[in-house]
């Protein structure tokens, strides 16, 4: 005996009956944040703080099928690194306006750049009183945290990527220091550059 029929038949009376299957779909996707990104965005707050030029991305561009029969694939983008809020670029402005005071505190010595990318007193200064000295490592600190700070915070980003951030930054800071510098090395060896 066929049972295709009776199936059949029973299926489009549920049909028209008003019954129908609900199916329910959870989809988790997780959006990473490559470690390249922070370590350009690193690059590009710097850029901006010691008044470099700031350097533009090519755009990418997508493979196309010549063939309009064929059909184009699909290329999935990966999340971009969200780091120029307006509250950011105040921060960059404020470090920008110190700029040329921390390079001399650094180049006498007063200062080093810590391996968690914030600055570190070395010595008394001969430029500032001991008060000044605490009052502008203090700022620009507090301008550099809240930039690591800001970047985590928009992009969604876990708590513990807060040292990957800084670490990307303070890499940067040691890159371009000028040689003789105190630099904090990632194992927490103060060395001159």
């Amino acid at each position: 005996m066929n049972k295709k029929p009776y199936f059949l038949a029973i299926v489009l009376l549920a049909l028209s009956s008003g019954c129908y299957v609900k199916t329910e779909h959870k989809i988790t996707a997780h959006i990473t944040i490559d470690v390249r990104q922070i370590k350009e965005a690193a690059s590009s707050i710097e850029d901006m703080v010691s008044g470099a030029p700031v350097k533009k991305e090519a755009p990418q561009t997508k493979p196309n099928s010549r063939l309009w029969v064929l059909p184009r694939e699909a290329y999935a983008q990966g999340a971009q690194l969200k780091y120029l809020t307006d509250e950011i670029k105040l921060a960059i402005e404020k470090r920008k306006a110190r700029y040329s005071q921390i390079e001399q505190l650094l180049n006498e010595d007063s200062v080093g750049e810590n391996n968690q990318g914030i600055l570190e007193i070395r010595s008394s200064s001969q430029l500032l009183s001991d008060k000044e000295l605490k009052n502008i490592v203090s700022e620009e600190n507090n301008d550099r945290l809240f930039i690591y700070r800001s970047i985590l915070e928009q992009n969604n980003l876990p708590r513990e990527m807060l040292k990957d951030i800084q670490a990307a930054f303070a890499k940067e800071r040691r890159d371009r220091v000028e040689p003789g510098v105190w630099i904090q090395l990632p194992d927490g060896e103060w060395v001159r550059k």
